[in-house]
């Protein structure tokens, strides 16, 4: 998970919330639905908000940072939606519509230094950074199932590549070139890129 600039409004999606600010997500216009979509997946980099795997319109929801059941008053609020892959058993839909604990939550807009929260290991295996964060990096992994076998091997797989990749410029004349180049546009996982990489 990584911070998030805020998502800027969208006119469609006001004007939805100004008519009905507690209808229902599905009633919003499917033009004005996906528009938000390719929104918030620009402002995400295309990067699921919760396990930072690619993703692009077709394979991707978007999500509600509070559940739509838990705060109604926040179903069409830009600032309640983030772009969510759609792996069942991962992320969004393992969050589901779940009451949260709202004091462990974390959300992307507002949680200073979220990337800090989280160690990724070469192993694949997801963690909190310390003992401060323990509470919010532990339910959060749980909440949204990332330590889900299929996350924690797709990580393995991709620090593997990226730890054999550094083994083989290990003698490289020029160490920071080589880490912009295979830094440059992570598929997936920029924090895990990141953390490897510092």
């Amino acid at each position: 998970m990584r911070n998030l600039p805020r998502p800027v409004p969208l006119d469609c999606l006001e004007e939805a919330r100004n008519n009905d600010e507690e209808g229902p997500w599905g009633d919003i216009d499917r033009t004005c639905r996906r528009k938000v979509r390719v929104s918030l997946l620009e402002n995400q980099d295309n990067y699921c908000v919760w396990c930072e795997r690619h993703i692009n319109v077709q394979n991707c929801h978007t999500d509600h940072i509070v559940p739509q059941v838990q705060d109604p008053s926040k179903r069409r609020d830009i600032i309640n939606l983030a772009a969510s892959c759609n792996t069942k058993g991962t992320c969004g839909r393992c969050k589901g519509g779940k009451n949260m604990d709202l004091a462990l939550h974390l959300n992307p807009y507002e949680e200073p230094n979220l990337a800090g929260l989280f160690t990724f290991l070469p192993n694949g295996d997801i963690k909190p950074s310390s003992e401060d964060a323990q509470g919010k990096a532990k339910y959060m992994i749980a909440l949204c199932g990332l330590a889900s076998p299929k996350l924690t091997l797709l990580r393995k797989n991709i620090a593997t590549a990226i730890l054999n990749q550094l083994d083989a410029i290990r003698e490289s004349e020029n160490k920071d070139a080589v880490r912009k180049a295979i830094m440059c546009n992570p598929k997936h996982f920029p924090t895990l890129h990141k953390q490897l990489l510092s």
